[in-house]
């Protein structure tokens, strides 16, 4: 919606366009000035950006279209991904896939940083492009904010520095929580798996360095020995919008499957000789990569599916589930890890899976203990999800904000925040 009060940007700031030096000519590169991409900007967590990944001389600057811009100037990202946004807390450049709003009379800089903030949705609607969107200057000079007098901007800015902070300061704490979280319930997973539910139990050395004492009653064996390790389909078939479900690495996450990109095939298709269904307690494990290790159990959702590319276990004499959290289990990843790393790119192959050494507790107890980590982890994951949800509530509560204040909705001077936002996470 377009306000009496709005004016375009061409208004208030001139647009600086970015640009990229040669990459093959060393003197550009490495010197004193900030380089801004929308890369940085990305990860940038504050409203300043004073830093970049990489950084130009003086001489990239002439030789190239980055332009010097002054601090209190808004770098804007205009392109994958159109909207990030950071005011220049020194004189900087930026590449070509950032604009920058420099102010041509006297404005608040936090004002119009907060406003556009919030404004990624209707700035994205004006990309054009086929290959990704991008924001042209004619675009973004039309582009119309709110002018409010400068002693307006000003405390609305305060007011919005201030509040922002505290909702930011109970976003990082939240965050925090669910860091805690995982560490718990990874370190929880490490314990039950190699020392068993009994703290009190006598302990004995296991002689494989990764695992530490185990219990003296219990035997240590490697996955060979209690399972079946197989491979799963050597080539990828034709894809079929409508056959069998594969289920490759990318739909495996420490434990579970999920059915993004899931690929199908036509039953005729599928090697079933080599690589034959997946039943209920088999167990998938990536076999190269960046997440060399990762594995989830076939549950019945998944019964009836194709082994991707990936490694198979079929377990013997094993509770299946106690050996799929093993191998979840720091102790079991390390090794895994280690086999893999072996190559020039991670891989880990049968023979390796086979010989990784693990704890052999009695069946029954294998049972208890896989029982207690379903249990465990399960209430870990519910109260995870509560605090993603109040972390999305928060942000959305934090734009709200930032929107009714920048427009002039609310009364910055007799905002309850405490009240607000309250009923915001309730």
């Amino acid at each position: 919606m377009i306000r009496q009060s709005d004016v375009a940007i061409r208004r208030i700031f001139s647009i600086q366009n970015g640009g990229t030096p040669k990459t093959s000519v060393t003197e550009y590169w490495g010197g004193e000035t900030v380089w801004v991409t929308p890369e940085d900007l990305g990860k940038n967590r504050t409203q300043y950006v004073d830093a970049s990944r990489r950084t130009i001389t003086d001489r990239g600057i002439q030789a190239s279209n980055a332009e010097l811009v002054p601090a209190g100037s808004i770098v804007m990202s205009t392109r994958a991904p159109i909207g990030y946004t950071a005011i220049a807390a020194l004189p900087l450049t930026t590449n070509q896939g950032c604009k920058t709003l420099v102010p041509n009379r006297a404005i608040d800089s936090r004002f119009y940083e907060y406003e556009l903030s919030v404004r990624t949705g209707d700035l994205t609607v004006l990309g054009t492009g086929a290959t990704f969107l991008e924001l042209s200057t004619e675009a973004l000079a039309a582009f119309r904010v709110p002018f409010p007098p400068l002693p307006t901007q000003h405390k609305i800015a305060y007011f919005l520095d201030r509040e922002t902070e505290r909702i930011d300061a109970l976003i990082d704490k939240k965050r925090r929580l669910i860091d805690l979280l995982e560490e718990k319930r990874t370190a929880t997973i490490s314990q039950a798996v190699t020392k068993g539910l009994d703290p009190t139990v006598p302990m004995k050395p296991s002689n494989i360095p990764w695992l530490g004492e185990v219990p003296t009653h219990w035997e240590v064996t490697a996955v060979k020995r209690v399972s079946m390790v197989q491979y799963g389909l050597g080539q990828p078939p034709p894809e079929s919008d409508d056959g069998i479900p594969i289920v490759r690495a990318t739909n495996i996450d420490r434990g579970s499957i999920s059915k993004d990109n899931l690929m199908h095939a036509n039953l005729s298709d599928l090697p079933l000789d080599r690589a034959p269904l997946l039943v209920a307690g088999e167990i998938l494990v990536v076999r190269s990569g960046a997440l060399t290790g990762d594995s989830a159990i076939i549950t019945s959702r998944w019964v009836g599916s194709a082994p991707g590319y990936d490694l198979r276990l079929t377990p013997q004499t094993m509770s299946a589930e106690y050996l799929a959290w093993f191998l979840l289990s720091t102790p079991g990843l390390e090794q895994m890890w280690l086999e893999s790393s072996r190559a020039a790119q991670p891989h880990l192959n049968a023979d390796e899976l086979g010989g990784v050494g693990l704890p052999y507790p009695p069946l029954a107890e294998q049972g208890s203990i896989a029982l207690f980590i379903n249990d465990y982890v399960s209430t870990s994951h519910r109260l995870a999800s509560t605090l993603e949800s109040q972390l999305s509530l928060l942000a959305e509560y934090r734009e709200a904000l930032i929107t009714a204040a920048v427009t002039g909705e609310i009364d910055v001077d007799t905002f309850d925040n405490d009240r607000n936002m309250e009923e915001a996470t309730a």
